[in-house]
């Protein structure tokens, strides 16, 4: 044995020289989907920007309507005092002491509401710049049993108070 290494090798090489265009087809369908998701990224990123500045701007604008509200109730409340004081003088009748009272109410009602409403757009902003999750933590818990029942005692004397 002379040679002890005889045998054969077989190469085989498979180069495309062309393929019809598949490879450049498959880099084109990437970069499309690159740039699509690339768009979509933009039109999120506008979204949340947009939203964020509606509801800065809502909060500006309940904080004003706050400030408005107050200045009503204190309108009414100086307003009911001098028909009090008008009604005890005897020159304003008991309708006029009811409007003044209606009016009262209604200006601590709106300035009420408007205070929630503030509430609620500062929990808006919140939630826009990602700072309030939506969780199953922020549901109320279920009032107990001595809880319902003073609730329900309380709600049926407002109820016999009102029909007295």
């Amino acid at each position: 044995v002379t040679e002890p290494f005889t045998g054969a090798v077989i190469v085989q090489a498979n180069v495309p020289i062309f393929d019809g265009g598949v490879t450049l087809a498959t880099i084109d369908e990437a970069d499309a989907k690159l740039r699509q998701e690339l768009l979509r990224v933009q039109q999120l990123e506008a979204l949340v920007e947009q939203e964020v500045r509606g509801t800065v701007d809502d909060l500006s604008t309940k904080r004003i309507s706050v400030e408005t509200a107050d200045r009503v109730a204190e309108l009414a409340r100086a307003q009911k005092a001098n028909v009090d004081d008008l009604f005890a003088a005897g020159a304003a009748t008991a309708l006029d002491v009811s409007d003044a009272s209606l009016a009262e109410f209604s200006a601590e009602v709106d300035a009420a509401r408007a205070g929630f409403d503030l509430q609620t757009a500062r929990l808006g902003l919140a939630y826009a710049t990602g700072q309030l999750r939506p969780n199953d933590d922020l549901m109320p818990k279920p009032l107990s049993d001595t809880e319902e029942q003073k609730a329900r005692d309380e709600m049926s004397a407002v109820k016999t108070g009102a029909s007295k």
